[in-house]
């Protein structure tokens, strides 16, 4: 039987770590070895991708991130253990923007839980890598809980951050960008067993 119901976003910090205090799932083991735990879904704003168009700006994805019926699924790669130990949620692939030459890549997700941020590696071709940049404010009002068959946290609404609109706009040459601009909805899937 599924269970599904709201809960602020407190307590779905709680939840995820009585869940890894239970041991319901093995300890982390390291980014590099190539196991995942689940996946984040993230469904693209229609409006965001529309304006992207209009600003000649073509998403991509990076692989091992996936297209599927649900989503870009990105690979996440610890357990709730480590969430527990360390408040993020570590994920392998990831986005790129292009203009004409310019491709601006945006790998290896990090969800802060603490401070409710994404980070990414973020860099340019042919330009600077400006290391991990948090790029999107993540909003868990209205996020739902779902613990069965696999915990399932969200949709969470993610919005552009006051420093990667500021450098999208900058790279792009346009000013269109704010932190207003919701990229999408996001869907943390971890499989318990």
């Amino acid at each position: 039987m599924t269970s599904a119901f709201r809960l602020p976003h407190r307590l779905l910090l709680a939840v995820v770590a009585l869940l890894a205090a239970a041991a319901l799932v093995p300890a982390a083991a390291s980014a590099n070895s190539g196991t995942t735990y689940g996946s984040t879904a993230l469904v693209l704003d229609p409006g965001t991708a529309a304006a992207l168009t209009s600003l000649g700006v073509t998403p991509g994805i990076v692989a091992p991130a996936a297209a599927k019926a649900d989503g870009i699924n990105f690979p996440i790669t610890n357990g709730l253990g480590s969430v527990l130990r360390t408040g993020t949620i570590r994920h392998s692939g990831g986005l790129t923007l292009t203009a004409g030459t310019t491709v601006v890549r945006l790998t290896d997700y990090w969800i802060n839980l603490g401070s409710r941020t994404l980070s990414a590696n973020v860099s340019v071709d042919g330009g600077p890598n400006l290391g991990r940049v948090a790029i999107l404010d993540l909003n868990f009002r209205g996020a739902g809980l779902r613990l069965f068959p696999a915990l399932r946290i969200g949709p969470v609404t993610a919005t552009l951050t006051e420093a990667a609109a500021s450098t999208l706009n900058s790279v792009f040459g346009t000013s269109a960008l704010s932190t207003s601009t919701v990229l999408g909805k996001a869907t943390v899937k971890y499989r318990l067993f």
